[in-house]
């Protein structure tokens, strides 16, 4: 009888977590859309750099310069992500974009697995499954393939030893293979430290406990996997420049990245469509409610390392919206076990029914939720590339024009998935790659000012221009009204994502003749100075 009831329970936790898992993928199935991704650029790093002989590996200028630019080339960039491109690249080639999404949607939902594992150990099936349809829009905010993912993933398996060797269910000899997974993270994407971070979290708790005299059994284990990890990030192309990265890329950049935005500075802007950020809040305070409450009610239960975790991806998430997936991938487990102490202390007060009752209310609420936000998303739903959107770059290619092409930032990407090594881009959208200068004194007063943009044509005779007509931003879109007003230019291609001009002169004569677009078409209220 007993092993039918385990059976019964194993059974339970597999249902649900293929019912969760589904519901996670849902929220990443959106198709990519190439022109404003990073992703074309990695694909292309990787084709790049298994192209390399060994002899070259490690010496291109591919891993220490602005490689794709021809405006500012000779910058200093540390390719931090190289490892993901050679992965992207390999998986793109062996199965198209699709593949891609799949690998995307599987690398996430293992991260989820490894935390709801975590969770449900402490809390029990239903109550994770509550938690977890809570948290699942936060956890999957980041539905673009990225790097990142990387990431998640090694955080969760970093997490999952430290926890359960603090807690004596597993052997802390575990904690040794974290190394070499250093070996491979530093290489695959910048936020390799955060492993370092959950090491520093749990040996702090393990230091408390020897100040309090108690048994700090991992304190050894913890400590060695530390240092020798420092040794493990050095092994990257660059050494210890690559290693030190981290701690340099956040600098002044002279362009603004919504991504690393705080919530504060978003809502200022009245930017807040569709960020879950009541959302976050919610599940804050509900968060650190949890930690007070055991504080007062169970202290010798309080968890240093949780706390310390919780703090470090809640300021993450609230200082940089990218940063919300580690907000919600560890608030799981660390909800997780405050709740069970909290429930051990109350459960004369608190029957199974409310405990039942609640569980299905947040499940029903966070259902209703998810619906809404599907319908909201359902015209970008999907798996692989947005529909139609290598239609410019085709265009592009099949007509032979040439450069030199002025291109806006968020098109970056994707022209050199598509036109490297044949052209290379004026800018493309990593901030970090182009000195503060370039897009203050340079790519924006182009757009603005009709003399600096005459200063800039002059400078680099540009022959075409390709632009994502979804730049928002004011002098994006002023340009784009500039040019379409300009006798100069004549627009030949334009879709549902980009537009192309070409410099009306004897080059370009035939092409403009076939394919120029009448300018009735545009929609354009141009500001001039």
């Amino acid at each position: 009888m007993q092993s039918v009831k385990n059976y019964g329970k194993k059974t339970a936790v597999i249902v649900v977590f293929i019912l969760l898992s589904l519901w996670f993928s849902i929220f990443l199935m959106k198709k990519i859309n190439l022109t404003t991704a990073d992703l074309g650029r990695h694909i292309k790093n990787g084709e790049v750099i298994l192209s390399l002989g060994l002899q070259d590996f490690g010496k291109s200028d591919i891993f220490t310069k602005n490689f794709y630019s021809y405006t500012n080339q000779d910058f200093s960039f540390v390719n931090h992500h190289w490892g993901s491109g050679v992965v992207f690249y390999l998986i793109n080639r062996a199965g198209s974009f699709i593949a891609l999404s799949f690998f995307y949607i599987l690398l996430s939902v293992l991260t989820f697995g490894i935390f709801f594992y975590t969770a449900k150990k402490e809390i029990g099936i239903l109550p994770a499954f509550a938690f977890s349809m809570a948290l699942i829009p936060i956890m999957a905010s980041r539905a673009e393939i990225r790097p990142e993912v990387f990431t998640y993933f090694f955080s969760s398996i970093f997490f999952l030893i430290c926890y359960f060797s603090q807690k004596s269910k597993i052997n802390p000899s575990w904690l040794y293979f974290l190394v070499p997974i250093f070996f491979v993270w530093v290489n695959l994407h910048i936020a390799f430290f955060f492993g370092f971070i959950i090491l520093g979290a749990f040996m702090a708790e393990q230091l408390f406990f020897l100040a309090l005299s108690r048994p700090a059994h991992i304190l050894k284990e913890l400590s060695f996997s530390f240092i020798l990890s420092l040794f493990a990030v050095i092994l990257n192309p660059l050494g210890f420049l690559g290693a030190l990265e981290p701690f340099k890329i956040f600098k002044e950049y002279g362009y603004l990245v919504v991504e690393n935005q705080s919530i504060g500075f978003l809502e200022r802007l009245g930017h807040t469509t569709g960020l879950n950020f009541l959302l976050f809040k919610i599940l804050f305070l509900a968060l650190f409610l949890s930690f007070a409450l055991v504080l007062i009610k169970k202290r010798k239960k309080f968890s240093l390392s949780n706390c310390l975790l919780a703090i470090i991806t809640s300021f993450m998430a609230y200082m940089g919206i990218r940063n919300f997936p580690f907000f919600g991938f560890f608030a799981l487990p660390i909800m997780a076990e405050n709740t069970a102490i909290l429930l051990g202390v109350f459960k004369e007060k608190i029957t199974k029914n409310i405990v039942l009752t609640t569980a299905i209310i947040i499940v029903i609420i966070f259902f209703i939720h998810g619906l809404i936000y599907f319908y909201n998303q359902k015209t970008i739903a999907g798996l692989g590339l947005d529909a139609g959107i290598n239609n410019s770059a085709d265009f592009f290619k099949k007509n032979n024009i040439k450069g030199p092409i002025f291109n806006n930032y968020d098109i970056g990407g994707y022209l050199i998935y598509h036109l490297y090594p044949e052209h290379k881009v004026f800018v493309d959208n990593r901030p970090e790659a182009y000195p503060v200068s370039f897009f203050k004194e340079i790519y924006i007063p182009a757009q603005e000012d009709n003399k600096k943009w005459e200063e800039l044509l002059n400078q680099y005779n540009f022959n075409a221009i390709f632009f994502s007509w979804r730049d928002y931003t004011p002098w994006g879109q002023n340009f784009l009204a500039q040019r379409i007003e300009d006798k100069k230019w004549a627009p030949i291609f334009a879709d549902n994502y980009n537009i192309i001009f070409v410099k009306r002169n004897d080059l370009n004569k035939n092409i403009i003749e076939k394919y120029e677009l009448p300018k009735e078409m545009f929609r354009v209220s141009p500001v001039t100075k």
